[in-house]
């Protein structure tokens, strides 16, 4: 995720990080986190940050506001202890990824504060009145809001505008790289060609429907999806039910699975093409991303074929096909097969080169540095 390659390379430059994902809740009882979670908690050293596991001693309680805030409290102490921010002339920067992290935020209390917009959080499902006062709150805040699209802060007053910084999605260059010849998975060589390759978790924003449609009009093209199949997402939408129930009935959609993040790379540059089919409309955050996976695929070379995301729309039609009717699809497909798609091979790799993570923490260094002084 953009966190993990933002604050991974931030560690790597000599920032002091620990990075936590918010104390236990009561309601968490029964989950893997909680099962593999020690009394006192733990801080693991992994990709150059320290990795701060919650512990079990007095969880979160929403239902009893004084627990509840006594859980944040606690926890925000061990995070300062962990990265000895004991003395008072201690200065330190909060960044948070999610208005849920509010209450740490305020708990901690720190010198700078850092909201990182990564999706349109007012469109998805979990959004209430009680998120909304916390993405206000963090809003407000902030002495430095960073976004991965203009999309995503459109609605910003002019006061939160002022603090906004655009920072897309990026890539990592190491492993998503033309010029290492990965050897071909077990699994998807025993796929034939031409194969339309998507990688990333498998959920409602994916348009199933409209890829059973075309797998069933042209059943020679083989259809990859290497992922997570959200189930929970799936099967509360009738409309990506329906086609899921269809997909397995057809032989030339392959379901492969989760792939470990390093693996990605040799899926994607033995596709013959590389798509991101979402279901784009307009009271849902899809259609303000900025796709993790898009720079991923054009450092690899091959053909890309996209739903009209609007920040693809704007920064990468040069590069990058835009498809939104199945017909539209089709002919996207036939165009990347027969005519090496839109753009060359080599245009793809040298705009995925500027767009790398080493480039966008350049310009959050900048900007973190511009806080502090």
């Amino acid at each position: 995720m953009n966190r993990q390659q933002l604050l991974s390379r931030l560690g790597k430059r000599g920032w002091p990080v620990i990075y936590s994902d918010g104390a236990l809740n009561i309601w968490q009882r029964k989950s893997n986190r909680w099962l593999q979670a020690t009394w006192f908690g733990a801080i693991e050293q992994t990709d150059n940050i320290s990795l701060y596991h919650s512990c079990k001693i007095l969880p979160r309680w929403e239902k009893y506001r004084l627990v509840d805030q006594l859980a944040i409290q606690k926890h925000s102490l061990s995070l300062k202890k962990a990265i000895n921010l004991g003395s008072k002339d201690s200065s330190f920067i909060s960044l948070a990824f999610h208005p849920f992290f509010w209450p740490y935020v305020e708990t901690l209390n720190s010198d700078f504060v850092v909201f990182h917009i990564y999706d349109l959080f007012s469109k998805m499902h979990a959004w209430d009145s009680n998120i909304e006062l916390m993405y206000q709150n963090l809003l407000n805040r902030a002495d430095l809001i960073t976004a991965s699209s203009e999309a995503m802060v459109q609605d910003l007053s002019e006061k939160q505008l002022n603090k906004v910084k655009i920072l897309h999605n990026g890539v990592d260059l190491d492993i998503f790289n033309n010029d290492i010849k990965y050897p071909c998975p077990d699994d998807l060589s025993e796929i034939p060609h031409p194969r339309i390759m998507n990688t990333g978790n498998i959920g409602r924003k994916i348009d199933l429907s409209l890829i059973v449609d075309i797998a069933k009009k042209r059943p020679e093209w083989h259809w990859v999806l290497v992922g997570n199949v959200m189930l929970n997402s799936l099967e509360t939408d009738p409309y990506s039910q329906t086609a899921l129930n269809e997909s397995k009935n057809l032989s030339n959609i392959h379901f492969l699975g989760e792939k470990n993040r390093l693996e990605i790379p040799a899926y994607a540059q033995h596709s013959d093409i590389n798509v991101i089919c979402y279901r784009i409309r307009k009271d849902e955050w899809v259609s303000a991303v900025y796709p993790l996976k898009l720079n991923e695929y054009l450092a690899i070379g091959k053909p890309v074929i996209s739903s009209p995301i609007e920040t693809v729309i704007n920064l990468f039609s040069s590069v990058v096909d835009i498809a939104s009717t199945p017909q539209e699809w089709v002919n996207a497909i036939e165009k990347a097969l027969n005519q090496g798609g839109v753009g060359t091979s080599c245009d793809r790799i040298n705009i995925s080169k500027q767009n790398s993570w080493d480039n966008r923490v350049d310009n959050l260094e900048t900007w973190l540095f511009e806080l502090l002084n």
